[in-house]
Protein backbone atom coordinates (compact mmCIF):
# COMPACT_ATOMS: atom_id res chain seq x y z
CA UNK A 1 0.00 0.00 0.00
CA UNK A 2 1.06 3.20 -1.14
CA UNK A 3 -0.88 5.96 0.61
CA UNK A 4 0.66 9.53 -0.29
CA UNK A 5 -2.37 11.57 1.42
CA UNK A 6 -1.57 9.19 4.14
CA UNK A 7 2.08 10.18 4.17
CA UNK A 8 1.75 13.59 3.52
CA UNK A 9 0.09 14.12 6.45
CA UNK A 10 2.42 11.98 8.56
CA UNK A 11 5.08 13.94 6.79
CA UNK A 12 4.21 17.07 9.21
CA UNK A 13 4.70 15.32 12.30
CA UNK A 14 8.15 14.94 11.36
CA UNK A 15 10.74 17.38 11.94
CA UNK A 16 11.54 20.92 9.55
CA UNK A 17 14.15 20.80 7.62
CA UNK A 18 17.58 22.58 9.26
CA UNK A 19 18.49 25.83 7.66
CA UNK A 20 22.11 25.40 7.46
CA UNK A 21 24.78 27.34 5.01
CA UNK A 22 26.57 25.01 2.37
CA UNK A 23 29.78 23.71 3.18
CA UNK A 24 31.82 21.49 1.38
CA UNK A 25 32.37 17.60 1.63
CA UNK A 26 35.50 16.62 3.42
CA UNK A 27 35.49 13.47 1.33
CA UNK A 28 35.09 12.71 -2.53
CA UNK A 29 30.92 12.21 -3.20
CA UNK A 30 31.69 8.67 -3.57
CA UNK A 31 31.76 5.65 -1.22
CA UNK A 32 35.27 4.96 -2.13
CA UNK A 33 35.67 8.76 -1.08
CA UNK A 34 33.88 8.19 2.13
CA UNK A 35 35.90 5.43 3.10
CA UNK A 36 39.15 6.81 2.79
CA UNK A 37 38.31 9.52 4.62
CA UNK A 38 37.34 7.26 7.25
CA UNK A 39 40.65 5.67 7.28
CA UNK A 40 42.21 8.63 7.63
CA UNK A 41 40.39 9.13 11.17
CA UNK A 42 42.31 8.34 14.73
CA UNK A 43 39.60 5.45 15.11
CA UNK A 44 39.44 5.79 18.84
CA UNK A 45 39.85 9.18 19.58
CA UNK A 46 36.29 10.05 20.24
CA UNK A 47 36.69 13.95 20.55
CA UNK A 48 38.70 13.97 16.96
CA UNK A 49 35.78 11.29 15.52
CA UNK A 50 32.92 13.41 16.93
CA UNK A 51 34.29 16.44 15.08
CA UNK A 52 34.83 15.20 11.65
CA UNK A 53 31.63 13.44 11.38
CA UNK A 54 30.09 16.78 12.98
CA UNK A 55 31.83 18.60 9.97
CA UNK A 56 31.10 16.04 7.80
CA UNK A 57 26.82 15.63 8.62
CA UNK A 58 26.67 19.06 7.85
CA UNK A 59 28.42 19.39 4.92
CA UNK A 60 26.23 15.65 3.37
CA UNK A 61 23.29 17.72 4.98
CA UNK A 62 23.59 21.44 3.17
CA UNK A 63 24.83 19.46 -0.26
CA UNK A 64 22.59 19.49 -3.16
CA UNK A 65 23.59 15.93 -3.83
CA UNK A 66 20.50 13.57 -5.59
CA UNK A 67 19.08 12.14 -2.42
CA UNK A 68 19.89 8.22 -2.77
CA UNK A 69 23.78 8.74 -3.35
CA UNK A 70 22.93 10.82 -0.38
CA UNK A 71 21.79 7.93 1.83
CA UNK A 72 24.45 6.13 0.15
CA UNK A 73 27.25 8.09 1.88
CA UNK A 74 25.76 8.64 4.74
CA UNK A 75 25.55 4.80 5.13
CA UNK A 76 29.14 4.42 4.28
CA UNK A 77 29.51 6.90 7.57
CA UNK A 78 27.20 5.03 9.53
CA UNK A 79 29.85 2.08 10.90
CA UNK A 80 31.48 5.43 11.96
CA UNK A 81 28.76 6.54 14.27
CA UNK A 82 28.33 3.39 16.30
CA UNK A 83 31.57 3.76 17.18
CA UNK A 84 31.44 6.94 18.19
CA UNK A 85 28.65 6.42 20.62
CA UNK A 86 30.37 3.41 21.81
CA UNK A 87 32.99 5.50 22.81
CA UNK A 88 31.11 8.18 24.36
CA UNK A 89 29.45 5.65 26.36
CA UNK A 90 32.53 4.33 27.69
CA UNK A 91 34.06 7.91 28.56
CA UNK A 92 31.11 8.93 30.41
CA UNK A 93 30.03 5.77 32.38
CA UNK A 94 30.64 6.00 36.07
CA UNK A 95 31.62 9.79 35.67
CA UNK A 96 31.18 12.17 38.12
CA UNK A 97 28.75 15.05 37.87
CA UNK A 98 28.74 17.60 36.51
CA UNK A 99 30.77 16.53 34.13
CA UNK A 100 33.78 18.40 33.59
CA UNK A 101 34.73 20.28 30.23
CA UNK A 102 35.58 17.79 27.85
CA UNK A 103 33.14 15.31 28.45
CA UNK A 104 30.68 17.89 28.83
CA UNK A 105 31.87 19.40 24.98
CA UNK A 106 32.12 15.52 23.95
CA UNK A 107 28.74 15.22 25.05
CA UNK A 108 27.18 18.00 23.20
CA UNK A 109 28.89 16.86 20.32
CA UNK A 110 27.29 13.56 20.71
CA UNK A 111 24.30 14.68 20.94
CA UNK A 112 24.66 17.37 17.52
CA UNK A 113 25.85 14.32 15.49
CA UNK A 114 22.89 12.31 16.60
CA UNK A 115 20.48 14.91 15.10
CA UNK A 116 22.26 16.05 12.19
CA UNK A 117 21.97 12.24 11.09
CA UNK A 118 18.05 12.04 12.32
CA UNK A 119 17.71 15.56 10.24
CA UNK A 120 19.70 13.72 6.73
CA UNK A 121 17.39 10.85 7.41
CA UNK A 122 13.87 12.75 7.84
CA UNK A 123 15.21 14.84 4.92
CA UNK A 124 15.15 11.49 2.67
CA UNK A 125 12.04 10.57 3.80
CA UNK A 126 10.19 13.56 2.93
CA UNK A 127 11.92 13.19 -0.57
CA UNK A 128 10.29 12.13 -3.64
CA UNK A 129 12.55 9.16 -4.57
CA UNK A 130 11.30 8.23 -1.24
CA UNK A 131 8.10 8.37 -1.86
CA UNK A 132 7.50 6.88 -5.24
CA UNK A 133 6.38 3.92 -5.81
CA UNK A 134 9.23 0.88 -6.23
CA UNK A 135 11.38 0.95 -9.35
CA UNK A 136 10.55 -1.34 -11.93
CA UNK A 137 12.84 -0.39 -14.39
CA UNK A 138 16.59 -0.31 -14.06
CA UNK A 139 17.08 3.08 -14.96
CA UNK A 140 14.24 3.88 -12.18
CA UNK A 141 16.48 2.02 -9.85
CA UNK A 142 18.94 4.65 -9.65
CA UNK A 143 17.15 7.37 -8.71
CA UNK A 144 13.81 5.51 -6.56
CA UNK A 145 14.43 3.91 -3.06
CA UNK A 146 13.12 0.00 -2.91
CA UNK A 147 11.14 -1.65 -0.32
CA UNK A 148 14.58 -2.88 1.51
CA UNK A 149 16.56 0.81 1.69
CA UNK A 150 12.78 2.02 2.55
CA UNK A 151 12.95 -0.03 5.57
CA UNK A 152 16.86 0.63 6.53
CA UNK A 153 15.96 4.10 6.39
CA UNK A 154 13.03 4.28 8.72
CA UNK A 155 14.91 1.83 10.84
CA UNK A 156 17.94 3.79 11.12
CA UNK A 157 15.87 7.00 11.88
CA UNK A 158 14.07 5.37 14.82
CA UNK A 159 17.55 3.39 16.25
CA UNK A 160 19.22 6.74 15.84
CA UNK A 161 16.53 8.37 17.82
CA UNK A 162 17.24 6.00 20.38
CA UNK A 163 20.40 6.19 20.59
CA UNK A 164 19.76 9.96 21.78
CA UNK A 165 17.59 8.75 23.79
CA UNK A 166 19.86 6.51 25.51
CA UNK A 167 22.62 8.91 25.65
CA UNK A 168 20.28 11.78 27.02
CA UNK A 169 19.21 9.17 29.74
CA UNK A 170 22.66 8.27 31.29
CA UNK A 171 24.14 11.22 30.92
CA UNK A 172 20.97 12.99 33.00
CA UNK A 173 19.88 15.04 30.12
CA UNK A 174 16.20 16.14 29.43
CA UNK A 175 15.00 14.10 26.13
CA UNK A 176 11.43 16.14 25.48
CA UNK A 177 10.86 12.76 22.91
CA UNK A 178 7.97 13.73 20.43
CA UNK A 179 5.96 10.40 21.11
CA UNK A 180 3.15 10.95 19.27
CA UNK A 181 4.70 13.16 16.81
CA UNK A 182 7.88 12.04 15.30
CA UNK A 183 8.16 8.95 16.73
CA UNK A 184 4.75 7.95 16.11
CA UNK A 185 4.79 9.36 12.65
CA UNK A 186 7.47 7.29 11.45
CA UNK A 187 6.52 3.57 12.60
CA UNK A 188 3.04 4.58 11.09
CA UNK A 189 4.75 5.17 7.93
CA UNK A 190 6.46 1.94 8.09
CA UNK A 191 3.32 0.65 8.98
CA UNK A 192 1.27 1.87 6.07
CA UNK A 193 3.79 0.60 3.64
CA UNK A 194 4.14 -2.82 5.61
CA UNK A 195 7.76 -2.55 6.37
CA UNK A 196 7.48 -2.46 10.33
CA UNK A 197 8.20 -6.19 10.89
CA UNK A 198 10.62 -6.39 8.12
CA UNK A 199 14.30 -7.27 9.20
CA UNK A 200 17.10 -5.35 8.67
CA UNK A 201 19.53 -7.01 10.66
CA UNK A 202 20.70 -3.65 12.45
CA UNK A 203 20.74 -5.07 15.28
CA UNK A 204 24.28 -7.40 14.16
CA UNK A 205 25.93 -3.57 13.47
CA UNK A 206 24.57 -1.65 16.65
CA UNK A 207 24.46 -3.34 19.97
CA UNK A 208 21.86 -0.98 21.14
CA UNK A 209 19.15 -1.33 18.15
CA UNK A 210 16.19 -3.24 17.60
CA UNK A 211 15.27 -6.28 15.16
CA UNK A 212 13.10 -4.63 13.56
CA UNK A 213 11.19 -1.09 13.16
CA UNK A 214 8.45 -2.72 15.27
CA UNK A 215 10.61 -3.58 18.14
CA UNK A 216 12.42 -0.47 17.96
CA UNK A 217 9.39 1.75 18.53
CA UNK A 218 8.23 -0.51 21.17
CA UNK A 219 11.42 0.39 22.99
CA UNK A 220 11.45 4.02 22.67
CA UNK A 221 8.41 3.93 24.37
CA UNK A 222 8.70 1.79 26.84
CA UNK A 223 11.83 4.18 27.97
CA UNK A 224 10.04 7.35 27.82
CA UNK A 225 7.68 5.59 29.99
CA UNK A 226 10.29 4.35 32.19
CA UNK A 227 11.92 7.78 33.21
CA UNK A 228 15.52 5.60 32.43
CA UNK A 229 17.20 9.51 34.23
CA UNK A 230 16.07 8.53 37.98
CA UNK A 231 18.26 5.54 37.62
CA UNK A 232 22.44 4.41 37.87
CA UNK A 233 23.86 4.93 33.95
CA UNK A 234 25.07 0.81 34.60
CA UNK A 235 21.18 0.12 35.76
CA UNK A 236 20.29 2.44 32.60
CA UNK A 237 22.06 0.31 30.17
CA UNK A 238 20.72 -2.64 31.92
CA UNK A 239 16.78 -1.72 31.66
CA UNK A 240 17.80 -0.92 27.95
CA UNK A 241 19.60 -3.80 27.21
CA UNK A 242 16.33 -5.85 28.97
CA UNK A 243 13.97 -4.14 27.03
CA UNK A 244 15.53 -3.94 23.56
CA UNK A 245 15.82 -7.77 23.67
CA UNK A 246 12.20 -8.18 25.22
CA UNK A 247 10.38 -5.88 23.05
CA UNK A 248 9.04 -8.46 20.50
CA UNK A 249 7.47 -9.87 23.36
CA UNK A 250 6.02 -7.15 24.97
Amino acid sequence: MHNNALNTDLLERLRPPYQIDHTSLPFQPTVDGVNTWLQGLPILNASVIGEHLGIATNALLSSDIEIIKKFNLLEAMTPSLYIFFDECVKEVLDAKFPLRNSLNLLTENLLAVLNLFIQIYVDIIKSDAFLSAPPNTRDKLKTTFDNKQKTLVLHRTLSTLGLLQLFSSITYRHFAINTWGEVNALYCIARDYKLDQAPTKLEQQCQYASANISDEFIKINYLHLSLLNRFRQRDILKIHNIINTQSSNI
